[in-house]
């Protein structure tokens, strides 16, 4: 977002990525748990979905697009569950919608 700026500014900003990616991890360590998803490093996996959702807010709040922000939800949703091994209903592999 605006690393950059300063320790006084990152140290804050990366300590509340940390903590969202902590709570993605969470969620996905869960559905590991339960055979929802393969295994895999779910540390990572949540760092880039929370890069991803960084990037599309980041992307609206500047330009204004997706308009309306809630449109990209279901597509994003399908790319996400995707990065981690699940196909949803109507989706291609690349996360885009199918007839």
């Amino acid at each position: 977002m605006a690393v950059g700026l300063g320790p006084s500014f990152d140290e804050p900003l990366l300590t509340l990525h940390d903590r969202f990616a902590a709570l993605i991890r969470e969620r996905l360590d869960a559905a590991v748990a339960d055979g929802s998803i393969p295994p895999l490093d779910t540390t990572l996996a949540s760092y880039a979905w929370m890069g991803a959702l960084n990037e599309i807010i980041l992307r609206w709040l500047y330009t204004g697009e997706p308009s309306p922000l809630t449109s990209a939800a279901p597509q994003l949703k399908s790319i996400l569950l995707s990065s981690v091994g699940v196909r949803t209903a109507g989706t291609s592999s690349t996360g885009t919608e199918t007839d």
